[in-house]
This record gives structure tokens, C-alpha cells and sequence, in this order.
């Protein structure tokens, strides 16, 4: 019992002083973990595709105007919400490739962002990036460390817009995107936010809306939501689990078991 209370213990410390915000797509699910694609024009949209083009030769996210003939596209795909007033060392790093001529992807921040409306918010391009050259078709290239210390807001996005017109659209693929420092300093979260009922059989609830995410005891994240206050375990083993609770006051983890 004292192995598995230190185990708990490191843990939940890892997820509160360490945390990140992650997206490799290995779960051919465009929008898990709080992301979200938005398209403002055109029927095309981002997707994961079924084959693993991605970098390493896993699978990523994609997005192209082309289908059959080029279309007029604003796709964008935008990450969940951050607190950057209480991040430190805040950066961001991906691996992005393309094919075809056409418009340049681009990211960018926002810090009035509500979650919805893509054009009522302020948008600041995010610069430094080491983008896809356009020389070889498909060959995977890192963003390098975008430094992100700079930001400001409690909750705050970072989205990459793509556009496409009738003439020409560019494919572009981003994989592995890390958002790290996202990293609490309050203690506030801690003892406000609890679950219940725990143990628990089906549906977990949480006292106020948050994004929150759930982990076995080695680490492996099993599912997410956003937004929300319940979330379904009732497909989960029985056993032991860690449940990651975001809001823009901090993060907490707390451990539950399932019946």
C-alpha cells in the first residue's frame, strides 16, 4: 500500500507541475483531448486520414481544398484552452508537411477566443516557425521551440488556420503539436473541485465545468472531454484511476475507482 501512495503521489505531481497539451492523433480521433475544427468556407475540412502518413509513419491530422478540382477553404483546427498567466517556460513544437502549391498554413493565438465564433476573436499570427519548405512532397519538418512566454490570458488558444481558393490548394499535415509549461501555480482548484461518487459505476460528475481527462496508473491517457461536468466510465475495467481536472483557476488530479 505505501509502493502504491507514492506511486499516486508522483503521479498526480506530474500531471499538475508538468503538464502539457498534446496532440499525435494516434487515436484517428480529430477532436479528442479539446481540440476543435472549425470551418468558416468550403465543404472540405480537416480529418484524420486512415492511412498512417504521419511523421515516424503515424497518423496525423490533414487538411486539403482539393477534391477533384481546387475549392475556397478557411479551416481551422485549434487547441483547448490554456491558462498563460500561470505558465511558465510556455512554448510550443510540431511537425508539419506538405504537397502541392497554394497558401501557407499559419498559426496563431488568441486570448478572447469563446470557443466558437473564429472571426468575432483577435488573432495574433505566431512567428518563428520553421515551416515545410515546399521542395519535396510529404517531407516531414519540426516547427522547432516557438517560444510562448510572452502570452498573456487565462484562457488563452492557439489555432492553425488554413486557406485554399479555386486555383490552387495546398495539402498540409501536422503531427506531434506539444504545448508544455501549461503549469499551475495555484492551490485554489485543489480544494474547490471534487468528483463523485467514488467509487463510482458509471457516470462520474464533476462540481463546476472543466476539461477533463482520464488516466491509468502507468500514465496512458483512456479518455478526455471538454467543457463539461460528467463523463461516462462505465466502459472502464474495474480498478484504480486519475482524473485530471483543468480549469482557467489551475489543474488537479484526483484519484478514482472504478466499480
Amino acid at each position: 500500500m505505501k509502493k502504491f501512495l507514492l506511486l499516486f503521489v508522483a503521479f498526480a505531481l506530474s500531471l499538475s507541475l508538468s503538464a502539457q497539451i498534446t496532440k499525435n492523433f494516434e487515436d484517428q480521433n480529430l477532436t479528442s483531448g479539446g481540440w476543435t475544427a472549425v470551418s468558416v468556407t468550403g465543404d472540405q475540412v480537416w480529418t484524420v486520414p486512415s492511412t498512417t502518413y504521419g511523421h515516424n509513419d503515424t497518423y496525423c491530422g490533414k487538411m486539403t481544398g482539393y477534391d477533384g478540382a481546387s475549392f475556397e477553404n478557411e479551416d481551422w483546427f485549434i487547441s483547448p484552452s490554456f491558462n498563460a498567466d500561470e505558465a511558465t517556460g510556455l512554448s510550443l513544437e510540431f511537425w508539419n508537411a506538405k504537397g502541392y502549391t497554394g497558401d501557407q498554413l499559419v498559426a496563431y493565438y488568441s486570448n478572447d477566443y469563446n470557443g466558437s465564433d473564429v472571426s468575432g476573436a483577435t488573432w495574433t499570427e505566431i512567428t518563428g516557425i520553421t515551416w515545410h519548405d515546399g521542395v519535396t512532397f510529404w517531407e516531414w519538418t519540426n516547427s522547432g521551440t516557438i517560444d510562448l512566454s510572452s502570452l498573456t490570458g487565462t484562457s488563452v488558444y492557439i489555432a492553425f488556420k488554413y486557406t485554399s481558393n479555386t486555383t490552387e490548394s495546398t495539402t498540409w499535415e501536422l503531427d506531434d503539436i506539444t504545448i508544455s509549461g501549461v503549469t499551475s501555480t495555484k492551490e485554489a482548484t485543489q480544494s474547490k473541485i471534487s468528483v463523485y461518487p467514488n467509487p463510482v459505476v458509471n457516470t462520474l460528475y464533476i462540481t463546476e465545468n472543466a476539461n477533463v481527462t482520464v488516466y491509468n496508473i502507468t500514465g496512458a491517457e483512456l479518455m478526455s472531454a471538454t467543457n463539461t461536468n460528467t463523463i461516462d466510465v462505465s466502459n472502464l475495467e474495474t480498478g484504480v484511476y486519475f482524473v485530471q481536472i483543468a480549469t482557467v483557476e489551475g489543474t488537479t488530479t484526483q484519484k478514482i475507482i472504478k466499480k
